[in-house]
């Protein structure tokens, strides 16, 4: 179902060819039946849906209209054995943000919590995963997040290996998105968008509570960013930042009011 390209809060674009087609896989670039994949896991979807399972999606496209959809961004684009393979990484991934089979040990200072007890394996292989499917996606929703040919191929090769590489490649910072005192994460998707971040290349992902911002570069990065990445012995940095200071998403809603736009009460 294709719509106009422009500023979308949230956009879904279903890729509705048979899903009997072969073309080559975006992993392993065999010619297979591919699957309807999603771009980002559905669990990251759940706290978006109303109670008839829908996602309203914003627009603020001047001749776009605010509509539901009933999933999250899909496309063919890996086939089965691939989807599989990084399913398993993103099971890990649901485990530890919503349903932790242990707790994970943090600690509070200086306005950071530092995350203790991550598998750094197969955390790093769903953050992998994420950046790379964002970049290689052809769907208007990620039209912005262009990694580019060498970075795309280093990342699909290290995730068909299954091989998480070193921190300081391909890091993500996270920041906990909140709304004033509320203690509960402010749940929104929004586009990818390209920034530059102590000087390296960087794209800022806005999904499931958090705004990651992963680093793109062949370079090494900066102390400051190191410090923020995931770490071999299972640690993370994680900033806590009020959504309201985020220029962008002010920028929407007073465009969304404007338009008469503005998300209906649940």
């Amino acid at each position: 179902m294709a719509r106009a390209s422009g500023n979308h809060w949230l956009v879904v674009r279903l890729d509705m060819r048979p899903g009997s087609s072969t073309m080559p896989c975006a992993l392993c670039l065999k010619d297979k039946p591919l699957r309807n994949s999603h771009i980002y896991p559905e669990w990251i979807y759940g706290p978006l849906y109303d109670d008839k399972h829908r996602l309203e999606v914003l627009s603020v496209v001047p001749e776009g209209r605010n509509e539901f959809e009933q999933k999250g961004m899909r496309q063919r684009l890996l086939c089965d054995a691939c989807e599989q393979k990084l399913s398993v990484r993103e099971g890990y991934a649901r485990s530890i943000f919503l349903a932790p089979i242990k707790p994970l040990e943090a600690a509070h200072h200086d306005g950071m919590i530092e995350v203790r007890g991550l598998d750094y394996p197969k955390m790093k292989l769903f953050e992998l995963s994420i950046i790379w499917r964002a970049g290689v996606s052809t769907l208007p929703f990620f039209e912005k997040c262009q990694l580019g040919a060498t970075h795309s191929e280093t990342l699909r090769k290290q995730l068909e290996a299954s091989e998480p590489g070193d921190p300081d490649r391909y890091g993500a910072m996270m920041f906990g998105l909140k709304v004033g005192q509320s203690k509960d994460t402010f749940q929104v998707i929004a586009e990818p968008r390209p920034v530059r971040s102590y000087g390296v290349r960087a794209y800022n992902l806005t999904f499931g509570g958090f705004l990651w911002l992963f680093h793109v570069s062949s370079s090494d990065p900066p102390g400051p960013l190191r410090q923020g990445f995931l770490q071999q012995d299972g640690t993370r940095l994680v900033a806590v930042r009020d959504a309201h200071e985020m220029k962008n998403m002010q920028a929407f809603a007073v465009e969304l009011n404007r338009l008469g736009r503005a998300p209906r009460a649940k």
